[in-house]
């Protein structure tokens, strides 16, 4: 076979014999290269077919190393080695930890599969540790790392056209638009890593999840969620809650570092935007001020002109009329 055809050229004795690849059988599986020939005698055996591709695997769960490269028969069977792992992402925010499961069953992801972003899901699809437990969809990455996005309803990838202001772009000149791939917002087979977060926690405490809690190391700088978060109202002073934290410097002296508070209505806040607003209302007025002399201007510009015109036209006839005159003289 030379590659091109769909033929093999059998020899007997010396007169080739055309035979197709249905009637031979299982010569489809034997690879000959392109450009040669491969010629089999009468009742000659075909050379057993190629192994099966492997896939690239993690180390734990890659399949066991053979010194005979020929003898396939002693790996495992297909159905045994785990070909889809999928690691779920569990947040509790109450606590603060995050902890990462991996599911090698893909019974126990039927449960998941079809479910949007922002869904909440009971918690035992996941095991009977979680029984209880309301779970939400906060996002995924599919197998080839490409994050879901929230409203495009589809469970493959598709390619939107980006600009500025869209996540996971960054424009690199002004009203640059470029399309890039993004997963949709519907969990499939071939999510890789999904990400949950805990609504409502069950009687039973997961190790890792809620048997602990981690502190937030910084607190809020805007000035409305210090109000929020201390219950304050708007005549309470705001600078005296905010959290602030306490370290030795390099020198060995105790420094208190406190955040800038965002937002913050001061006298000197206050003074400028009455400051703004004057400027604005004196900008106004000057505008206006402006517009009209302009339009005073014009209109005597128009007077003058007009008046030149006047003046030209009756010396035209002025002279006109003498020159008359004295013709008829």
């Amino acid at each position: 076979m030379d590659g091109h055809g769909s033929c093999l050229y059998l020899h007997r004795g010396s007169h080739p014999v055309a035979a197709s690849w249905r009637l031979v059988g299982r010569l489809c599986e034997a690879k000959v290269q392109r450009g040669s020939r491969k010629f089999l005698e009468v009742g000659e055996e075909l050379p057993p077919p190629a192994p099966p591709r492997r896939f690239l695997l993690p180390a734990k769960y890659r399949l066991p190393q053979t010194t005979n490269k020929q003898n396939f028969t002693s790996f495992p069977p297909y159905s045994s080695v785990c070909l889809y792992v999928v690691f779920i992402n569990i947040a509790c925010p109450s606590t603060g930890l995050q902890k990462v499961i991996e599911i090698e069953d893909e019974k126990r992801l039927h449960n998941l599969y079809e479910r949007r972003m922002a869904q909440e899901i009971d918690g035992s699809v996941l095991g009977e540790e979680f029984a209880g437990y309301v779970l939400r969809i906060t996002g995924g990455n599919d197998k080839q790392g490409f994050p879901m996005r929230q409203g495009v309803l589809t469970n493959t990838r598709v390619r939107l056209l980006m600009h500025k202001g869209h996540k996971g772009y960054r424009q690199r000149r002004a009203g640059e638009r470029k399309r890039k791939s993004i997963r949709g917002c519907i969990v499939g087979q071939d999510i890789a890593v999904l990400n949950l977060a805990v609504v409502k926690t069950g009687d039973a405490t997961i190790a890792g999840l809620t048997d602990d809690s981690v502190p937030r190391r910084l607190g809020p700088k805007r000035a409305n969620k210090i109000r929020a978060l201390f219950n304050l109202t708007k005549d309470d002073d705001v600078r005296k809650y905010v959290i602030s934290r306490t370290f030795t410097s390099k020198k060995g002296k105790e420094v208190r570092r406190a955040p800038k508070i965002q937002r913050l209505v001061t006298p000197l806040v206050l003074q400028r935007k009455r400051a703004r607003k004057a400027a604005k209302l004196a900008s106004v007025l000057r505008n206006k001020e402006d517009a009209a002399a302009y339009t005073k201007l014009v209109a005597q510009r128009l007077a003058e002109q007009k008046e030149a015109r006047r003046s030209l036209i009756s010396k035209r006839r002025s002279t006109r009329r003498s020159q008359k005159v004295e013709a008829t003289a």
